[in-house]
C-alpha cells in the first residue's frame, strides 16, 4: 500500500513583501497545483491567467489597475536601465576595468542610484556596497544550500562572507 503524500508546507522568502505564512500556503498550492505537483514548468504568462480570477489566491499580489500598474512598471524599467549600464575605466597597471556605471543605494525606505564615482569616493557609501554584497551571498547561499551538489561552493561562498 503506498504511503500517502505529505502535503508541503510553503512560506515567503526571507524578506520578501508578499503576505504572511497562511498567503503564502494558499499561493504555494495554488502553483503546485498549476505546475500539476511539479511535473510542469511555470511561466509567469501561466500564473498572470490564474491570477486574474478574483477569487484566486494569487490575485491580491497584483495591481489591476492599469495606470498604477503601467507607471509601476515603467519605473521597473527605469530601473533596469540604471543597472544595466557598465563603464569601462583603465587602472593604474592600465588594464581596462569594467564595472557598474551607477550602484543602488538603499536611502530609509527609498532606493537611490549613486554613480560609482561617487560610491568609491564615499566611505559611507563604500560601506553600504559591501554590506549590500554581504547580504546578496548570503542570499545566494540561503537559496541554494539545501543541494548537496553545490555544498563545495557554499563553503567557498561562506569564507568569501567572512572575509567581506
Amino acid at each position: 500500500m503506498p504511503v500517502p503524500k505529505k502535503k508541503p508546507k510553503y512560506s515567503f522568502a526571507a524578506g520578501s513583501r508578499l503576505g504572511n505564512k497562511r498567503d503564502a500556503q494558499r499561493v504555494g498550492e495554488v502553483l503546485d497545483r498549476l505546475s500539476r505537483g511539479g511535473q510542469l514548468a511555470l511561466t509567469a504568462d501561466v500564473v498572470l491567467r490564474e491570477a486574474e480570477n478574483a477569487r484566486s489566491p494569487l490575485h491580491k499580489f497584483f495591481d489591476w489597475n492599469d495606470r498604477s500598474a503601467a507607471r509601476k512598471y515603467r519605473l521597473d524599467q527605469a530601473r533596469l536601465i540604471l543597472r544595466s549600464i557598465v563603464v569601462y575605466h583603465v587602472d593604474n597597471g592600465g588594464q581596462t576595468k569594467q564595472g557598474h556605471g551607477w550602484y543602488s543605494v538603499r536611502e530609509g525606505k527609498q532606493i537611490t542610484y549613486v554613480k560609482a564615482e561617487k560610491v568609491w569616493e564615499t566611505p559611507s557609501l563604500r560601506e553600504r556596497i559591501v554590506e549590500q554584497a554581504r547580504r546578496d551571498m548570503n542570499s545566494w547561499i540561503s537559496r541554494y544550500e539545501g543541494y548537496e551538489f553545490l555544498s563545495k561552493s557554499i563553503k567557498t561562498a561562506r569564507r568569501v562572507v567572512a572575509a567581506i
